[in-house]
């Protein structure tokens, strides 16, 4: 009876050793298969400090020329337009990236306040809004 059982517990640490193989083999073969331990030798491969730095934000200048170019005709328009609410120009999208913004060059002689109303569908979505303060309205440069 003994013989038997020492003949079963060999053939189960057998087991053991054989499952743990297989298991230690597949998990190497998946390891490799998601290039987990791949090393690149090849040139054309980022380091990962160069990783890191294309990772960082920057402050992009794409449009800075061109809107710079827009804001110098927008002055240039200015100056040359005569004075009253009624020689007043409005331009929509003016720097080419929002749609929905405007700008409305006017000269006046002397100092104004002003009021801006945007028309709604409807009374209540109508904007309005009154500035207090006497305001000069300038492109910034």
């Amino acid at each position: 009876m003994r013989r038997k059982w020492q003949k079963i517990a060999i053939g189960c640490l057998l087991l053991v050793f054989l499952a743990g193989g297989l298991a230690y083999y597949e998990r190497a073969n998946i390891r490799t298969f998601f290039l987990v331990d791949q090393i690149h030798h090849s040139k054309h491969i980022l380091s990962t400090a160069q990783i890191k730095l294309n990772l960082q934000p920057t402050l992009s200048t794409k449009n800075t020329k061109t809107t710079n170019h827009l804001s110098q005709t927008y002055r240039k328009r200015l100056a040359n337009l005569n004075t009253g609410i009624g020689k007043a120009k409005v331009i929509v999208n003016p720097y080419k990236t929002s749609p929905l913004t405007g700008l409305i060059l006017v000269k006046t002689k002397a100092a104004t306040r002003v009021s801006v109303s945007v028309q709604g569908d409807s009374s209540k979505t109508t904007i309005k809004k009154r500035y207090k303060s006497l305001m000069l309205i300038a492109l910034a440069s």
